[in-house]
């Protein structure tokens, strides 16, 4: 159940093939992780204010509001996204005549897809077939934690939380947790008294808070290695298991 879809993701707008050495400016962190675990740093000329920073990049905005005078001003050859978040700014790059790349991962195995295809893109592919490789067999040898009815604190007021085909949903189910929201799809608020009536084993929180003071047992996790969709979504998963032993 690790293997990457067979089918690719969403290869963007534009079929052109770049030069050897392709300028890419990143507006998703996770994008960033992998751009950066093929070695290609030196490619990004700019991220969005919530990446890791190579030397030389340029800080282009946030996720969903990015600069986008200054992104053409750095003359990237394709500007890469997550969707849906991002889904809006597919016109506004192609009004401004800049390529996009949409290589969102619908869970660990399309972000195995995501780094074959921008190893293809950066001309590094040997480099991310390896990459993809090791992570497939990391994701192999994972071995569920005891299932838990599991309650994910995005946020707590309002209560946030994540259902199903979401990516913290998916690590989850990886980890051997049970989402008692899995019934819904995406990503919503809940009342308190939804939560209690649903009475789950453990909540887990998902945010720099303390979260809320729930009657049940509360665990925190690191936020961004289960929200963030990466390189290093396996440590994700393995916090997500320490939560539930």
């Amino acid at each position: 159940m690790f293997e990457p879809p067979s089918k690719p993701l969403a290869a963007g707008c534009f079929k052109a093939r770049p030069g050897p050495r392709p300028r890419l400016v990143s507006l998703n962190p996770g994008a960033t992780s992998i751009v950066i675990a093929l070695g290609a740093e030196e490619n990004l000329v700019g991220v969005d204010k919530f990446s890791q920073r190579p030397r030389g990049a340029e800080v282009v905005g946030d996720l969903v509001s990015p600069d986008l005078e200054k992104i053409k001003a750095l003359e990237p050859d394709f500007v890469v996204i997550f969707t849906p978040a991002q889904e809006h700014l597919k016109p506004q790059l192609e009004a401004l005549g800049l390529k996009w790349v949409d290589v969102s991962p619908r869970g660990p195995g399309g972000l195995l897809e995501a780094v074959l295809q921008l190893g293809e893109i950066l001309g590094v592919e040997e480099r991310a077939r390896r990459l993809a490789d090791s992570l497939r067999e990391e994701l192999r040898a994972l071995k569920p934690a005891p299932a838990k009815r599991t309650f994910l604190e995005l946020s707590e007021n309002p209560i946030y939380t994540a259902g199903r085909g979401t990516w913290p949903d998916s690590l989850l189910l990886l980890a051997g947790g049970v989402n008692i929201f899995s019934e819904r799809e995406g990503y919503f608020t809940v009342q308190e008294e939804e939560v209690m009536r649903r009475r789950p084993d453990l909540v887990i929180v998902l945010h720099p808070g303390p979260g809320r003071n729930w009657p049940f047992k509360r665990v925190k996790v690191n936020e961004d290695l289960v929200l963030q969709p990466g390189v290093k979504f396996i440590e994700g998963i393995l916090s997500l298991q320490r939560a539930l032993r």
